[in-house]
């Protein structure tokens, strides 16, 4: 009885192993294959994101943004505490500790799944979503997701937390074509980052999962129920305290402070531009932002 229990044991143990070798062996294989069309170190870190054009009058007031993509990009020192904290509360908790790959995150996003019956659970880290919005596409197929957990080490393995947080930060979609905090902030808010509320960094922090779901314009109440869920999660990594995140809560679904001459004028501009034959607005300049220099999206 012993010897047949052992031997059982012997197999299983070898059958393990050999799985295990076998895993490697395809993730090794994997990699030689697709590592042409990963991006380099350098080509990661020298990457550059497109602009819209910004148009201001003599006076230094924003008049229009000319592009597909709203962005501004922002240094990570000039991103504000509380803004960083909402994201990594709502979207990877433990980003600061893992190294690009959450497993426990994995299986609670599967376990909520599995009993809530909805699979909205997100399991990817921020370094994942900054690999895959900076480098990659959206294609659902296994050879991007191999690109992308390829990239995510490489990611983790050569630059700093700081710097993977600020990449996220300036190329997550936040809805309304608007990409990074900064940019999101002017369209749901019509102010810069530092100036937002607790409660609206909450509600920027909790589109990511569902831009559409979760946009504060179009579906209000689902993004109060979802930054609802923010704050609690900062309430209970102690960035902030009970009686701010009540605050908070009780804030009623923001509103949008839409600009509607802004575009208004940029259609002007740009009608007028075509008529005199001209390359260059006559409103205003092109200011470039912290970090990156004007460009057309």
């Amino acid at each position: 009885m012993k010897i047949g229990t052992l031997r059982i044991a012997a197999a299983a143990l070898l059958g393990a192993l050999a799985l295990a070798l076998l895993v490697a062996y395809a993730l090794i294989a994997s990699f030689l294959y697709l590592e042409p069309s990963l991006p380099t170190v350098d080509a990661m870190a020298a990457g550059s994101l497109p602009v819209p054009l910004r148009i201001y009058t003599g006076s230094g007031q924003l008049i229009a943004q000319i592009g597909e993509k709203r962005r501004v990009l922002v240094a990570y020192e000039d991103i504000p505490v509380l803004v960083r904290e909402a994201f990594v509360a709502a979207e990877d908790q433990r980003f600061f500790t893992h190294h690009g790959f959450d497993y426990s995150g994995v299986l609670r996003a599967a376990l909520v799944d599995l009993t809530s019956g909805d699979f909205s659970q997100g399991a990817s880290t921020i370094t994942m979503q900054a690999a895959r919005n900076m480098f990659l596409n959206f294609d659902k197929t296994i050879r991007r997701k191999l690109q992308e957990i390829f990239l995510t080490y490489r990611m983790e393995h050569e630059f700093t937390k700081e710097q993977i947080l600020s990449t996220y930060l300036n190329v997550i979609f936040l809805g309304q074509r608007s990409y990074g905090v900064a940019a999101a902030a002017e369209t749901y808010f019509g102010k810069p980052l530092e100036q937002l509320s607790v409660a609206e960094a909450a509600t920027l922090a909790g589109i990511p999962q569902a831009p559409s779901r979760f946009n504060p314009i179009t579906n209000p109440r689902a993004a109060q129920s979802r930054r609802r869920y923010v704050l609690q999660q900062m309430q209970k990594l102690n960035d902030i305290d009970a009686a701010t995140a009540q605050r908070a809560k009780s804030r009623p679904p923001t509103s949008p402070r839409w600009r509607g001459r802004t575009w208004s004028a940029a259609l002007a501009m740009m009608r007028s531009m075509r008529a005199t034959g001209s390359t260059r607005p006559s409103m205003g300049a092109c200011r470039p932002p912290p970090i990156a220099r004007c460009a057309s999206a």
